[in-house]
């Protein structure tokens, strides 16, 4: 008989659970906090190095969207031929997905770079800021050629079963590239420039490890492609992974166009506190996989009591674990930022959107939650919709509100409201949703 995973003795447990979410949950952390790690950084250097960085991240997030579906899609094709005693076939997967990540990423940097004016002026930059702009998107976008590949390897290692050294690759790549930015910015002086420099150096090194790591545990790429299952594998898991953070680009590309009027401080202080946002509340993306995996099992196995507690006791853990981190965080948070930025006015416009937004992010990462779990057990579309909707109101209301004030304020309070409402309304519909699924047994996406 099947075990699903975090049943001990016939009885799902909190501590299950967390053993196989934290990991995944950590993992998105990690990748997260390097962002975090760089844009500090640039905030000692000063200057406008923070600013240009802060508003390319809209673009960062194509990129991401791009990465994080091709590499949820090769985790779950080498675990599928892995568990079908197929082990040489991860090679075929493998190739597969490198040469369509790196295709991917090469036309879009080629046209990122191509429409240097264009890009410059959809996320708001001025003239005098736009060719430092311009200049930036070009050396970025072979630079992004090295993590896209490197992490479809580490999901590759992770499908496998490797999930240490799936973790020690991605991790190669953030100590290597926040060392870099570190060194190139503040001790020889390169400024922004140090960001795709940093880049291109960790991506080559995680890119190495990589193929070291896959060939030990005797995945090598083969030259029969099987480009076909793989673009099958990505529609039906990556591209809904995809899509969210497309919907986070346009989310994120709004509240930099709002911000524009305002000024590089507001829109430099802003992006502290959004990225902090993004490390806090997106890790429950990947405990939700983690509830998702466990109900889907439960589903299969008709053991529809196990799923029912799997939702119930999972979304428990995440609002407990969401209370204290958001707790310690708002405590400390202040210093922090004041303490990140060089430039007083930026630190001061950090500390504002901060005091204001931060309060909430408990219930945004709860949301997150849930999303995740609805988008892996059948209702990707109804997810979707959601966040359309939430994502257009905030915008709308942010910018009806703040177009005619003296402060950016009544955007951050636009976002502190929206976090609880999106909570508080579309939470009980959503889990009315999951708990009709999780009840039925098998039901709704088993046969995705």
């Amino acid at each position: 008989m099947t075990q699903t995973v975090g049943v001990v003795n016939g009885r799902l447990s909190a501590l299950g659970l967390l053993r196989l979410g934290l990991p995944m949950a950590g993992a998105m952390a990690a990748a997260l906090a390097g962002h975090f790690a760089v844009l500090a950084v640039l905030a000692r250097v000063g200057g406008d190095a923070l600013y240009l960085r802060a508003v390319y991240v809209p673009l960062s997030l194509v990129y991401s969207a791009i990465t994080a579906g091709l590499s949820m899609s090769m985790q779950a094709a080498a675990a599928q031929e892995v568990g079908a005693g197929n082990p040489e076939g991860v090679g075929r997967q493998l190739t597969g997905f490198l040469v369509g990540g790196l295709a991917a990423s090469a036309v879009l940097g080629s046209v990122l770079a191509a429409g240097g004016s264009a890009v410059a002026s959809l996320v708001g930059v001025g003239a005098a800021d736009e060719p430092a702009f311009r200049a930036f998107i070009l050396a970025m976008a072979p630079a992004m050629l090295f993590p896209v590949a490197g992490e479809v390897l580490a999901a590759a290692l992770r499908g496998t079963g490797a999930t240490g050294l799936g973790s020690a690759v991605g991790l190669t790549y953030l100590v290597i590239e926040i060392a870099g930015v570190y060194l190139l910015a503040t001790v020889f002086g390169w400024g922004l420039m140090a960001v795709p420099a940093a880049v291109c150096a960790a991506g080559a090194a995680q890119c190495g490890l990589g193929v070291l790591l896959c060939r030990g545990r005797g995945v090598r790429m083969g030259r029969r492609m099987r480009p076909s299952a793989a673009g099958r594998l990505f529609l039906r898991i990556g591209a809904p992974v995809a899509i969210s953070y497309v919907v986070l680009f346009a989310l994120n590309l709004g509240y930099v166009r709002i911000l524009a009027p305002f000024g590089p401080d507001a829109v430099a202080g802003f992006s502290l506190v959004y990225t902090l946002q993004t490390l806090i509340v997106v890790p429950g993306i990947g405990f939700g996989s983690a509830i998702a995996i466990v109900m889907n099992q439960a589903r299969g196995a008709g053991r529809p009591e196990h799923a029912w507690r799997a939702l119930r006791l999972g979304m428990s853990v995440t609002a407990a674990g969401y209370v204290l981190v958001v707790l310690t965080v708002v405590l400390g948070g202040q210093a922090l930022l004041g303490g990140l930025a060089a430039d007083p006015a930026v630190a001061e416009e950090a500390r504002r959107a901060f005091g204001v937004i931060a309060p909430t992010w408990a219930f945004m990462g709860c949301m997150l939650t849930a999303v995740a779990v609805m988008e892996e057990t059948g209702y990707g579309i109804a997810a979707l919709a959601g966040n359309l909707l939430w994502a257009g109101v905030v915008l709308a209301v942010g910018w009806a509100l703040t177009s005619e004030a003296a402060t950016p304020v009544p955007l951050y309070r636009t976002m502190a409201v929206a976090n609880v409402v999106g909570l508080v309304v579309g939470g009980p519909l959503g889990l009315l949703l999951l708990k009709r699924t999780a009840k039925a047994g098998r039901g709704r996406g088993d046969d995705r």
